[in-house]
C-alpha cells in the first residue's frame, strides 16, 4: 500500500509542539507526545520506541504549558456522493461509518450499526472530499482551524444521484447499484454493474466489522 492521501488521515488528541503536531495523551500530571521519526526533533529529545512495530515513531513527556495548543481531530468525506466518518485503515481496506443522512438516504434501518468497507485503492481514487473536524480541549488552548480540507473537490458531484428507495435487487444510480437483499430488503453494497445488471466490482460494501 503506497503513499496517498489516507497516509494523511488522524482520528485522535494531538497538541501543537514545537510548530508540529503530535498525538498525545495523560499520563499523571504529564503527557506523552508521539510522532513520526524525524533526527531534528531526536536532537531536541523525543526518544525512539524499543518496538520494532513504532520503530518509525518517537515519543517525548512533557507538560501542559509545553503544549501551545491542542484538540481532537476527527476525520470525514464525501465518497460515491455521502458523507462518512473516516473510521479506520486496516490492511489494503478503509473502514467508513455514513453521517445520518447517507444512513437515511441508502434505506438503512436507524439502528444499523454496519460500517461500509472499501479498498484503499479505491477510496484514494473515488474520495471527492476528505476532511478534519477539530474541536477544543478544556484546559488547553485552541489556535488552529475548526476544519481542514485534506481533499477537496473544485467541480460539481457526478459520480452519483440518489433515488427514492423502491424493493429491487439492484437500484440504479448513475453508473452505480445500490444492492439489496431479496428476502428482507436490507441494504447490503453499492456496486458497479453492466447493463444486464452483471456485477463488475463491488464499490462499497455493509459490514458488521467495528
Amino acid at each position: 500500500m503506497g503513499f496517498g492521501l489516507l497516509d494523511m488521515i488522524r482520528n485522535d488528541l494531538y497538541g501543537k509542539y514545537m510548530g508540529i503536531d503530535c498525538r498525545f495523551w495523560e499520563i499523571g500530571d504529564h503527557y506523552m507526545l508521539q510522532t513520526d521519526y524525524d533526527e531534528k526533533l531526536v536532537a531536541n529529545g523525543f526518544k525512539n520506541y524499543n518496538d520494532k512495530e513504532l520503530k518509525d515513531k518517537i515519543y517525548k513527556e512533557v507538560i501542559l504549558n509545553d503544549i501551545k495548543s491542542a484538540f481532537v481531530v476527527r476525520t470525514f468525506c464525501k465518497y460515491i456522493g455521502g458523507i462518512y466518518a473516516v473510521e479506520n485503515i486496516y490492511e489494503d481496506n478503509v473502514l467508513l461509518y455514513p453521517s445520518t443522512e447517507t444512513h437515511s438516504q441508502l434505506g438503512l434501518h436507524p439502528y444499523d450499526e454496519r460500517r461500509a468497507l472499501t479498498s484503499y485503492d479505491e477510496f484514494n481514487k473515488y474520495a471527492e472530499e476528505i476532511w478534519e473536524e477539530r474541536k477544543p480541549i478544556e484546559g488547553f488552548e485552541f489556535e488552529v482551524e475548526s476544519i481542514f480540507y485534506i481533499k477537496k473537490c473544485e467541480c460539481p458531484n457526478n459520480i452519483i444521484e440518489w433515488y427514492v428507495r423502491k424493493p429491487l435487487n439492484l437500484k440504479k444510480g448513475s453508473e452505480l447499484w445500490f444492492v439489496y437483499d431479496d428476502e428482507t430488503e436490507e441494504f447490503k453494497s453499492i456496486v458497479r454493474a453492466n447493463e444486464n445488471r452483471e456485477i463488475i466490482f463491488e464499490q462499497i460494501c455493509f459490514t458488521n466489522i467495528l
